[in-house]
């Protein structure tokens, strides 16, 4: 018995023996990790030449995206450039075939210059990348990260929809249009279908129609100038009080009589979402037209 006892023994430990060991993972893509992170934390973009494939893909919120290794070169640059102190820290990995699953830090102070001005303001996040490889080289990487809580770092505020700062927002973009004759203004703050109904002829049934009539208006007042006096919101609506003032130098409907008019109205805008969709426009045509030097004759006389 403890002969043959041994010799099954002795079979078992050969037959283990023999079996291949478990592939190393973290061996065979460790290096190219960490190439790749000495890129991102040393400006060196060249270290992807011997870590990424050439047709490298890279998939990630806030534009950070790219579809070759030269194009990944140019975000790491780009954001570099914004964050000359940008350090990315890998806190977890976990590697699986022809994948690694990383747990990132990302710090940096925002001092130079990129989409927007430098703030001068630092951020910290925190992200998730699956990162495929074909063979010993990053092939493609799904980036994850909060990109709101990366803009309120920078001193971004978020402004929810159909909140009052929205519809302020359409509103000064709206007067804007009025105050400088940039009609195209209007497209980012009124829909496409809008509607104006206002005395004196000046209405309009559509975005176009309505860059028409500021457009004539200011042909005629070049100076044209609104001002709000008050606003009042309540669900999707605004109630604004405003003065405008303009001088009569340009042509129009009649003569330019280069007198300078001053009226007070009152409008209730109507929102669709974020955007201007109706306004109802009230003010005195009669008190326009005699600053004017027009003369109003009673009935029967």
């Amino acid at each position: 018995m403890n002969i043959r006892y041994l010799a099954a023994l002795a079979s078992a430990l050969i037959l283990f023996g023999c079996a291949p060991a478990p592939t190393d993972y973290a061996a065979e893509m460790k290096p190219a990790l960490d190439a790749f992170v000495e890129a991102w934390n040393t400006g060196d973009v060249d270290k992807l030449d011997a870590s990424t494939t050439e047709n490298f893909m890279r998939t990630s919120p806030a534009g950070m995206e790219a579809d070759s290794r030269e194009a990944m070169k140019g975000v790491m640059t780009a954001l570099r450039a914004s964050y000359p102190d940008a350090r990315v820290v890998i806190t977890e990995t976990r590697y699986d075939a022809d994948r690694a699953f990383l747990n990132w830090t990302f710090t940096g102070t925002n001092t130079g210059p990129g989409d927007m001005p430098p703030t001068g303001k630092p951020v910290q996040l925190n992200g998730y990348t699956v990162t495929h490889f074909d063979g010993d080289r990053i092939a493609h990487e799904e980036v994850y990260f909060d990109v709101l809580s990366w803009m309120t770092q920078l001193g971004a505020t978020l402004t929810p929809p159909g909140s009052d700062a929205v519809k302020q927002a359409a509103i000064e973009a709206f007067v804007e249009a009025w105050n400088t004759g940039d009609v195209d203004k209007l497209d980012a703050s009124t829909t496409e279908n809008f509607m104006r109904t206002s005395p004196a002829g000046m209405e309009a049934d559509s975005r176009e129609a309505m860059k028409g009539v500021m457009t004539a208006l200011r042909a005629s007042y070049p100076d044209a100038r609104v001002v709000i006096t008050e606003t009042r919101y309540d669900a999707d609506r605004a109630f604004l009080n405003w003065t405008f003032t303009g001088t009569n130098t340009g042509p129009g409907d009649m003569p330019p009589t280069g007198k300078p008019v001053q009226l007070n109205g009152y409008t209730v805008t109507h929102f669709d979402g974020d955007r201007i969709a109706h306004e109802e426009v009230y003010f005195d045509v009669l008190s326009w037209m005699t600053q004017l030097g027009a003369t109003l004759t009673p009935p029967g006389g």
